[in-house]
């Protein structure tokens, strides 16, 4: 019974022994044949260590990186492992390279072993390269590795328009955007911005973002900025996303809108209204339409016309003004305690065109010179009639009279009229003064003779002396 056992167990020992020669020899043939194949076919085996670039991602919903899986094959004869030195994108038909500056894990990198795998995330924004293939390069330490070609994600974001009217106003604007049917995901919405003269304007968005456009959405946006002073200028405008997808357009905001206040008038007459001139260019894109008239004096606004109160304004408010037009507006308001004050009347339009003037109101004291006689028989002296008109609230105090020759004061004949200064003249009244100047150098000259009140007020006549 023994020496059956012990063959039984030599037996098996044989078996195993076989089995392992056999898969051996066969290992060995299978290799012989394979390289015998490859060299058939001209492919030499790698000596140096290389990589396999096995997988590439881009994710949806963030362009800001991609990952890329680089194996270290087996299949090279050295014993060293692949060292990875730099990671660069080829885009532009692989006419042009983008370095990768930030990968995780970070490189240099090399494999602990043959055979082994590992996952890169590479910082590199891919949102201008959307829809395109790209090429994906390693580079090693004995060498460039290879390229593996693949497409990015397709999401086309469109803007299809973007419109300045002026004619609505220049407070805002509206802009349509469409994520194309094409498009693999949905993209958030989250800014809007504007960039003129170089210079990033403040946009804010009536409708809430982020909103979200899904493939073939589209969706308008109205963003108030005030471009007043970007009329006729070019303008960027950029649409963002959470995902990182962007797209922009350039356009030409319309020709400025030339609103002017050509003039105030104060009718000393009646003080209780003033008239008040408003132009539009000839060269203005669009109509206006006034909605408000506004007196104000210094900061304080202290008399204004609106939509609601508009009837009092002839013509009433709100008016259009069409483009190559005047209107003049009669406004009821009595300005007689406000004499000699700087006033600003400002106009404002639907459109949020704004156009404004200041002019000092007639003083409370209104001097005339009505007469200046210069007798050829008599050349040391000259007649002057000075009024101080009935619209005037005070007594004029008279108290110079001279005369001016090439803007040079040649006399000043305060001590030397008739009747003699100071002369009270009190309102509605006239008088004449005669002035004593000997002026018989003078004649053919052109002079200016000024009179003076103590309060300021003064008032000239241009004289040729005969």
């Amino acid at each position: 019974m023994r020496l059956i056992r012990n063959t039984h167990a030599i037996g098996r020992l044989s078996l195993i022994l076989l089995l392992l020669i056999a898969f051996t020899v066969g290992a060995f043939l299978s290799y012989l044949w394979e390289i015998g194949y490859i060299m058939k076919l001209g492919i030499s085996v790698p000596e140096k260590p290389t990589v396999d670039i096995t997988n590439i991602v881009f994710p949806y919903q963030d362009t800001s990186f991609f990952n890329v899986t680089i194996q270290c094959p087996t299949s090279y004869e050295s014993e060293e492992t692949a060292k990875i030195t730099q990671i660069v994108v080829l885009t532009n038909n692989n006419t042009r390279v983008r370095n990768v500056t930030e990968v995780n894990p970070s490189l240099p990198y090399k494999f602990l072993e043959k055979g082994a795998s590992e996952t890169f995330k590479c910082i590199w924004n891919w949102a201008n390269y959307t829809g395109e293939t790209v090429g994906i390069v390693a580079f090693l330490e004995e060498g460039t590795g290879p390229t593996f070609q693949t497409e990015t994600r397709l999401v086309n974001l469109n803007i299809k328009d973007a419109r300045f009217n002026s004619t609505i106003s220049v407070t805002h604007f509206n802009i349509t955007v469409q994520n194309a049917v094409v498009s693999e995901t949905y993209v958030n919405i989250t800014d809007i911005v504007v960039t003129a003269n170089g210079i990033k304007q403040n946009v804010t968005e009536t409708t809430p973002i982020p909103w979200t456009l899904n493939p073939g959405d589209t969706q308008d946006f109205n963003c108030v900025w005030d471009w007043t002073d970007y009329q006729n200028t070019s303008v960027t405008v950029a649409v963002h996303t959470l995902q990182g997808y962007m797209n922009y357009t350039i356009q030409t905001t319309p020709l400025p809108v030339t609103l002017n206040v050509t003039e105030i008038l104060f009718n000393v007459a009646n003080t209780s209204y003033f008239s008040v001139n408003v132009t539009n260019n000839e060269a203005s894109p669009t109509y206006v339409n006034i909605t408000r008239i506004a007196v104000a004096i210094g900061n304080l606004t202290v008399r204004e016309w609106t939509v609601e109160n508009g009837t009092y304004v002839e013509p009433a408010i709100p008016y259009t003004l069409y483009s190559n037009s005047l209107v003049t507006f009669v406004c009821p308001w009595n300005w007689t305690e406000h004499r000699d004050k700087n006033v600003t009347v400002v106009v404002d339009t639907l459109q949020r065109f704004t156009a404004w003037r200041t002019q000092v109101t007639p003083p409370p004291i209104i001097l005339n010179i009505t007469y200046v006689g210069f007798d050829p028989i008599d050349t040391n002296h000259f007649n002057i009639t000075v009024q101080n008109s009935e619209f005037s609230l005070e007594e004029a105090n008279i108290t110079e009279v001279h005369v001016t020759i090439e803007n040079i004061i040649v006399a000043k004949l305060a001590d030397d009229t008739v009747p003699s200064l100071p002369f009270i003249l009190p309102s509605g009244a006239d008088i004449t003064f005669m002035c004593s100047w000997n002026w018989s150098t003078s004649s053919g000259k052109d002079v200016v003779v000024t009179v003076e009140t103590s309060e300021g007020y003064e008032a000239t006549y241009t004289y040729r002396i005969p």
